[in-house]
């Protein structure tokens, strides 16, 4: 998957009660997970918007995973496929272990060392959390302060928090979204697409437009999807620090061609001088 950062943490803490760790852990699951999760706010309004379209009344008192998911699938595009839900721990504890695999997980705050409830030490009840790499937890409770992106956490915790919650449940998704630019190191492919006319770039097939293209740029292609083809942008515009990542977005098929990456010139041979040097990084420059 692709890496976490402190602006993908999605927090439930706003004026008043805090109550909607579930809500707000799904998203941020939603988000690194689904092919177009990174055009989701990672805000509370967002969180606000989930809750209110589930709907439920204000003073609620929980909310299951499952109660969270219909709405998912008509806000953000969710399916049955994209998820599991078990309470097998022996499943689960899998999916901990498994840096692709993100979860949101349900158990019970008095379950977990007092270190894990810091950022609200009296709360000892009934609590969601979303899970990334190895055995992060991701803590809604814990501010967006630009910093907090979780911490890792020993299996026995995770096992202890979901044990003192006799009815707990998780949810796990693949660790995909749409950034494939893994630890600085840019995803490339052997073909390429060329843009045929001026044409929109969007974040799912037939979805929401996120950048245009004009005819004769060319971009790294990685495949198919419902009569789209699937292009590596590096664009910063779907995310909330907009720094540019490598980007998978969508193109209808009649809007691109796909040919062939050419094999890039050697840097090596006779001339190794300043000329050959610029001519490999004007290559790479242009070959993601």
């Amino acid at each position: 998957m692709s890496d976490f950062t402190a602006a993908d943490h999605v927090t439930e803490r706003e004026p008043g009660s805090w109550e909607d760790c579930t809500f707000a852990s799904v998203l941020e699951t939603l988000r690194i997970s689904l092919p177009n999760g990174r055009t989701i706010p990672a805000t509370i309004t967002e969180v606000n918007r989930f809750r209110a379209e589930v709907p439920l009344p204000d003073n609620h008192s929980g909310v299951t995973i499952e109660q969270t998911l219909p709405t998912a699938k008509r806000l953000y595009g969710l399916k049955d496929a994209d998820y599991t839900l078990t309470r097998d721990w022996a499943v689960l504890a899998a999916a901990l272990e498994n840096p692709n695999k993100v979860c949101v997980v349900t158990g019970k705050m008095s379950g977990v060392p007092p270190g894990l409830r810091r950022w609200d030490t009296s709360f000892m009840g009934n609590h969601a959390v979303a899970k990334h790499g190895i055995r992060v937890w991701c803590d809604p409770l814990a501010p967006k302060d630009g910093v907090y992106k979780g911490e890792q956490i020993a299996l026995a915790v995770w096992r202890s928090f979901t044990s003192a919650l006799n009815y707990w449940q998780a949810m796990i998704m693949e660790g995909g979204d749409m950034t494939l630019s893994m630890g600085g190191v840019t995803v490339t492919s052997n073909k390429l697409g060329v843009i045929q006319r001026a044409t929109s770039l969007l974040a799912a097939p037939g979805g929401e437009r996120v950048t245009t293209a004009q005819p004769g740029q060319k971009f790294p292609y990685l495949g198919s999807d419902s009569g789209h083809r699937m292009l590596i942008v590096r664009t910063g515009i779907p995310y909330p620090d907009k720094v540019a990542r490598d980007t998978g977005l969508y193109v209808i098929n009649a809007d691109v061609s796909i040919v062939d990456a050419p094999p890039p010139p050697s840097p090596g041979g006779v001339d190794t001088g300043p000329a050959v040097e610029a001519k490999w990084e004007a290559w790479v420059a242009t070959h993601p």
